[in-house]
């Protein structure tokens, strides 16, 4: 969600404002949901007087999470050089073994990244020396070592170049919109 989702809501917003240049643009729509992201990490299901806000921080950056996580598991597979018709089956895959993580989000986006590199995610983990465990993702592969890990980093990288290059034309795109429409609008009538 650091990453993906930004550039899906700069998406959002190249796209609104192709349609309506005065109204929210792609950086309007990235820092809100960078606001309501930094919300969540900073307050997110706290308990005290702004238990409240920390809720609905938590709440909103699953919402604003939920598509765009999709989105990475649905095209994740392109990143990895399979064809587009493994991108539906991924997806599948990846919620259905994702919904046993507590994260509406996190454990799709793990099971997307376990089932496409052919690796085992979860089980026990240590965070901040205390043991948790989470839901086995990539069931039946190998663990990950050395080799894996920088094949996880390497679709990281060739999908991030994948979403830069389609927001970057959407935001192109969307800034290009008025000029075309002025310079159509100026020639003369047939």
């Amino acid at each position: 969600d650091g990453l993906f989702a930004p550039l899906f809501w700069m998406l959002v917003g190249g796209l609104l404002w192709s349609l309506n240049p005065g109204g929210p643009g792609p950086l309007s729509l990235a820092w809100g949901f960078k606001a309501a992201s930094t919300l969540d990490s900073m307050l997110g299901y706290r308990r005290g007087r702004l238990q409240w806000l920390g809720t609905a921080g938590a709440r909103l950056d699953d919402l604003l999470v939920w598509l765009p996580c999709r989105l990475v598991a649905l095209s994740l597979p392109l990143a990895a050089g399979q064809g587009p018709s493994q991108c539906w089956p991924a997806l599948q895959t990846a919620c259905r073994e994702g919904a046993a993580d507590p994260s509406p989000n996190a454990g799709v986006s793990q099971a997307a990244y376990a089932n496409t590199a052919q690796v085992q995610l979860g089980g026990c983990n240590s965070y901040g020396g205390k043991q948790t465990h989470k839901p086995i993702l990539g069931a039946g592969f190998p663990t990950p070592h050395a080799k894996e890990v920088d094949l996880l980093l390497q679709l990281n990288r060739r999908l991030e170049a994948i979403w830069l290059g389609v927001s970057g034309l959407a935001v192109v795109g969307a800034l290009s919109v008025p000029y075309i429409t002025k310079t159509l609008s100026s020639l003369p009538s047939p």
